[in-house]
C-alpha cells in the first residue's frame, strides 16, 4: 500500500465547458479528431533530490514503463526531462539590448523537470492521461492544447538564424 500522501482519490474527469476544445484559439476547421497537448511536469527540485537512489529509480522505471505503454497506444508523440534549474538561463530582449540572467525567470515552488507532447481526443482524455504520470504524486502536471497555427508557405530553415 501506498504512503499516504501518494493516495489516489477519484477524480471526475468530466471538465467545465471553460476547458473543452471548443474553446482554443485553433480555427475549427484547422482541427484534427486528435488533438496536441503538452503536459509540463512540474516539481520542487528539492524534494525529488531528496529521494534515494532506489526510491528515484524506482519513480524512473515506472515513468518509463508509462511512457512506453503511451508510446504503444499512439499517445506519445516525444518526452525529454530536462537539466536542473541551475544550468537555466533567461534571455530577455528589450530597445535592442540582449540580457541573459540565470536560472528560470519566475521564482516558483515547482520547477519543471520535463515536458510530454501527446496527442488526445479531448482536453478530459489529455487531462486523464496526465493524471497516470508517476510524477504527479510529487508534483503537478501542467496540460495545455497545442495551438495550430496556418504554416502556408514557411520552412523550418526560416526560424534559424542567419
Amino acid at each position: 500500500m501506498a504512503p499516504p500522501e501518494f493516495m489516489m482519490t477519484v477524480v471526475e474527469f468530466d471538465l467545465p465547458e471553460r476547458l473543452t476544445d471548443n474553446n482554443t484559439n485553433s480555427p475549427p476547421n484547422q482541427r484534427s479528431e486528435v488533438m496536441k497537448y503538452i503536459l509540463f511536469c512540474c516539481h520542487e527540485e528539492k524534494k525529488f533530490d531528496s529521494m534515494t537512489k532506489s526510491e528515484g529509480d524506482a519513480l524512473m522505471n515506472e515513468t518509463l514503463a508509462y511512457c512506453e505503454k503511451l508510446k504503444r497506444s499512439g499517445h506519445l508523440i516525444v518526452a525529454e526531462p530536462l537539466e536542473p534549474i541551475q544550468m537555466a538561463v533567461t534571455v530577455r530582449a528589450r530597445n535592442g539590448n540582449v540580457s541573459i540572467t540565470d536560472g528560470p525567470f519566475a521564482e516558483t515552488k515547482e520547477q519543471i523537470g520535463g515536458f510530454f507532447l501527446i496527442e488526445a481526443r479531448d482536453i478530459n482524455q489529455a487531462v486523464q492521461i496526465a493524471s497516470k504520470f508517476p510524477s504527479v504524486r510529487l508534483g503537478s502536471m501542467e496540460v495545455r492544447p497545442v495551438r495550430d497555427l496556418p504554416r502556408q508557405g514557411i520552412e523550418a530553415e526560416s526560424c534559424q538564424d542567419e
